[in-house]
């Protein structure tokens, strides 16, 4: 039985889901709720490659009449590179436009992978000469 072909990966199946990419668009929603001119995004559910797009959107509507962006990580169970890769646009957009942005509230696995990209090296890293 031939299973769809993966739009992001160019597989059969999506190597995280074991589902169709255009699957995970369905598994992130985002709600935007404005406190005077800061609008605060909060996504639920798994950012990744299928699902970046909704976060995008939702971004692209606040540039014209937000001071501020805050995006409230509080529901996010599942990010990937595509996650953080938003997360560096918003933090370029928000530098080119002069609107503070941040990112609160993060669940465990999100906070991790933040944290493992935004390590400092290691000593032995250093040493090895990997890393200058």
């Amino acid at each position: 039985m031939d299973r769809p072909v993966c739009h992001c990966h160019g597989r059969r199946m999506c190597p995280k889901t074991n589902a169709s990419c255009s699957d995970s668009a369905d598994r992130l929603t985002v709600r935007i709720r404005r406190s005077g001119h800061c609008a605060v995004l909060t996504p639920r559910g798994e950012i990744d490659h299928g699902s970046v797009r909704v976060l995008d959107r939702a971004l692209e509507s606040l540039l014209d009449d937000a001071d501020s962006i805050v995006l409230n990580m509080a529901e996010v169970s599942f990010m990937d590179s595509a996650g953080l890769h938003f997360l560096h646009r918003l933090d370029c957009l928000g530098r080119r436009h002069g609107i503070p942005t941040a990112a609160v509230n993060w669940m465990n696995q999100p906070r991790l992978l933040w944290e493992l990209v935004h390590a400092p090296p290691t000593p032995s890293a250093k040493a090895s000469g990997l890393v200058a």
